[in-house]
């Protein structure tokens, strides 16, 4: 009963974010995304297939590697 109630408040969840205006996504401490909602493909012009998995840095707009690190840490740091 328990992993279903976790399993029905997890799609509740998906439902919402997929839901918001705003872009939205999660990345793992070694910057890897882990969710991208519609409005991110909007945004972005990605699907969530094509980037869930792959690097932050396909995101950031700069040529400077340190710079990505930075942003990367920079979120990592405030949450």
């Amino acid at each position: 009963h328990e992993e279903a109630a976790t399993s029905a408040a997890d799609a509740r969840s998906r439902l919402i974010v997929d839901a918001a205006a705003d872009a939205i996504l999660t990345f793992d401490w070694q910057g890897r995304i882990e969710s991208f909602n519609a409005a991110a493909s909007r945004l972005f012009g990605y699907e969530p297939a094509e980037v869930l998995g792959r690097d932050i840095s396909l995101l950031i707009c700069t040529s400077d590697k340190s710079s990505v690190e930075q942003v990367l840490h920079n979120a990592i740091e405030t949450g």
